[in-house]
């Protein structure tokens, strides 16, 4: 990054926080018109910066809806900074959207349906999946980060597809063959979002993870790379060939997880993370305007009615704040280089409650 480049975000970020902290102090007190026009006039000031940072461009009508929303997400911003210690909030590509567009857009509609568990072989010489429950957490290492191993592909940008599903999927199948191949492969996600039809997939739309490793399982079917069967971002018809090589599921095992039951859940997601990344289900409804840090407070998914599915890639219990390494999927620019961090031990974001571990060929 160039310095004048940092300058200007440093910039953006000091008017995002001067406009919300005059924004508070208004709404306590009874400011003379001239504050009021000085309020108004950072706003828009920021906004316009806003405009140029993040390259957008509206309509008149389009232009007001985003300037409202803008200064809705202002006001969020400095609520979730108040609320949050260890995690940054502030100005992100979504902060024109309001809470609902930005729900309607880029997270899927919560099942109405119960979750269902598998534990599933794909094949009668296939072992299960997960790492024995009864290996005490002592036996396991404090701190592992698979990016570091480099096994984890680029992170990628759904955009407006919410196909979430299968960039999770995808990633957590491709990580898992890099591991057991020694490669550096990328598999196609557009292949998951074309291929896999049943009444719980529907492509950009939203799908779900469990059905998906029924289908690939039963079918046995492969995920050819990204390369053969590249991302075009709407599903389209299925054009995968029988003589397409790629990589199969091998086993698999789906949790569901009742509250109740979420701190076991996250001692098994830590063995589970010893072999591999894993899916897993969360709300991410406020991170929307996440910069960075670790979030300790302000996500919890029952206060959802959104689902959004990531890729869990580590964790640090030697860390001041223990917590979790996510990768998302809404590009590198959004949070801390396209992934997100979370406290260990609270369920944060439902982090516990869906949890797949994939095992390939």
């Amino acid at each position: 990054m160039s310095a004048k480049v940092l300058l200007y975000f440093l910039t953006l970020i000091f008017l995002t926080f001067l406009v919300t902290f005059l924004l508070k102090i208004k709404s306590k007190c009874d400011l003379l018109k001239t504050s009021d026009k000085d309020v108004v006039y950072l706003e828009l000031q920021t906004f316009h910066n806003y405009i140029k940072q993040f390259n957008k461009t509206y309509s008149a009508q389009e232009y007001k809806e985003s300037l409202d929303n803008f200064k809705a997400s202002l006001e969020e911003i400095a609520r979730l900074n108040a609320l949050e210690k260890d995690a940054v909030f502030g100005l992100t590509k979504f902060s024109d959207m309001s809470a609902q567009e930005f729900e309607e857009k880029m997270l899927m509609k919560r099942s109405s349906g119960n979750c269902v568990s598998y534990n599933s072989l794909c094949f009668e010489t296939s072992y299960n999946a997960s790492l024995d429950s009864s290996t005490p957490l002592s036996k396991i290492e404090d701190k592992i980060d698979w990016r570091e191993k480099g096994v984890i592909g680029p992170v990628q940008d759904q955009r407006h597809c919410k196909g979430c599903w299968a960039v999770g999927l995808a990633g957590v199948m491709e990580s898992m063959a890099n591991i057991k191949r020694k490669s550096n492969q990328v598999l196609s996600i557009q292949e998951i979002l074309d291929c896999l039809v049943d009444k719980n997939q529907d492509g950009c739309n939203g799908g779900n993870v469990a059905s998906s490793l029924v289908i690939l399982c039963n079918e046995h079917q492969n995920v050819v790379t990204a390369e053969r069967y590249p991302f075009t971002l709407k599903r389209e018809k299925c054009k995968l060939r029988k003589k397409d090589k790629g990589v199969k599921l091998k086993s698999f095992v789906y949790r569901c997880i009742r509250q109740t039951s979420v701190r076991k859940s996250e001692e098994n997601m830590q063995r589970d993370l010893m072999n591999g990344p894993v899916t897993a289900v969360v709300n991410a409804a406020i991170w929307r305007f996440y910069l960075g840090g670790i979030i300790r407070r302000a996500c919890v998914r029952s206060d959802s009615s959104s689902d959004h599915v990531i890729q869990v890639v580590g964790f640090d219990r030697t860390s001041e704040v223990p917590h979790y390494i996510l990768k998302n999927s809404w590009g590198e620019s959004f949070g801390d280089h396209g992934y997100v961090k979370i406290e260990m031990y609270k369920n944060m974001c439902g982090i516990a409650e869906e949890v797949g571990i994939i095992d390939v060929l």
